[in-house]
């Protein structure tokens, strides 16, 4: 059955007895104080957030530059070891050259040892002519007797350039291995400092997210309560609702068109009836 059509004054008094309504009045500026405090909650609780943000960024910040600082010390390790590479290059060519010399000395100094042995002949031969040759022999001992020191000065030689290879080797080898060592810990830490800078990445991207959701909530849960109208509390017809029937009562509305003419009043109003 459809409702009956109010005429205007009975419309402008049922606006006047909703505008005068102590009731509704009251409930609605309790709810719009409540509304208001839940959304100053949640402006604190983005506050809080952004503050928790500009950490991480700072944090983020100073990983980064613990990065850069890890990666400029691989890159002087680096540097390091292809010095020492070139270092030991160099000592590996000194090696041979004097590989070679000592090569050299050696013939010569078999030559030298020929060389006395000739000489002991002639030695042996010319004692018969000792008188005649007598010049000749002194001069033969002068050539045996500096060859003699020369083959001794080679082989001093000899053993101080394997002194100073081996002490050369040595130390390369010592800093081959502090190199290695550096370069290790160097990469330990740059590993590790991108593990941290992942682990960020991953706070800040949660806390973005943790913030939109707890406004979309707080959103949706004020768009809801100033929106709807509770006709029950616990089952049973609350005062506000009471106060209204009466009113479209005394307005001379029936008891049929009393729910329609309030869920009209509602929707017009936007607000949602519920119970």
């Amino acid at each position: 059955m459809p409702p009956k059509k109010k005429t205007a004054a009975q419309l402008q008094q049922l606006q006047n007895a909703r505008s005068n309504s102590p009731a509704i009045r009251t409930d609605f500026e309790a709810r719009l104080a409540q509304c208001q405090n839940e959304l100053a909650e949640a402006m604190s609780e983005i506050e809080t957030l952004k503050s928790e943000i500009e950490t991480l960024r700072s944090e983020l910040s100073q990983a980064q530059d613990k990065c850069t600082v890890l990666e400029g010390l691989q890159e002087n390790s680096a540097e390091k070891i292809c010095d020492l590479k070139a270092q030991v290059l160099a000592a590996k060519e000194h090696q041979t050259d004097i590989y070679r010399e000592l090569c050299n000395e050696r013939r010569a100094c078999q030559h030298a040892v020929k060389r006395k042995s000739v000489l002991n002949e002639k030695i042996a031969e010319l004692k018969t002519e000792q008188h005649k040759k007598i010049k000749e022999m002194k001069e033969l001992e002068k050539e045996k007797n500096l060859a003699t020191n020369h083959v001794d000065k080679v082989i001093k030689a000899n053993q101080h350039l394997q002194n100073e290879i081996s002490n050369t080797l040595q130390q390369c080898e010592h800093q081959l291995e502090l190199s290695h060592e550096e370069l290790k810990q160097a990469r330990a830490k740059l590993k590790g400092s991108k593990s941290e800078i992942y682990n960020l990445k991953r706070k800040v991207g949660r806390a973005v997210q943790t913030k939109e959701n707890a406004v979309k909530r707080v959103k949706d849960k004020v768009l809801k309560e100033s929106t709807t109208f509770y006709l029950l509390k616990k089952g049973v017809y609350s005062d506000e609702t009471w106060n209204l029937v009466r009113i479209l009562v005394e307005a001379n509305v029936s008891n049929e068109n009393i729910m329609g003419v309030i869920e009209a009043v509602f929707a017009a109003a936007g607000i949602t009836a519920v119970g």
